[in-house]
């Protein structure tokens, strides 16, 4: 429903870029204003237009190979829990 962050050292960025999009990741560069957003570890953010990821583990897995890639903001196995509010309604979703 959004596009998956992906954050990426700057040496490796527009290296990332190209391969993302041959892959057709549609990949953009996050920006704040006309400045490229840099993260606490001063890195970019390459935000990936996926539509529904079919296999979140698998994906995140392979992401994980290129080089240049520090994190993926799947957030796989980090919790059991989730609170969803929509409008006036809450839902608890638990999880494994």
């Amino acid at each position: 429903a959004f596009p998956l962050p992906v954050e990426v050292i700057p040496l490796a960025c527009s290296l990332l870029m190209k391969r993302f999009e041959e892959l057709q990741f549609r990949p953009v560069l996050r920006k704040t204003g006309n400045e490229t957003y840099l993260t606490d570890s001063r890195n970019f953010i390459l935000d990936l237009d996926l539509g529904e990821i079919d296999d979140p583990e698998g994906f995140g897995a392979r992401l994980k190979t290129f080089p240049g890639v520090v994190e993926h903001g799947l957030f796989l196995d980090t919790c059991n829990t989730a609170i969803v509010a929509t409008g006036n309604d809450t839902r608890v979703i638990e999880f494994r």
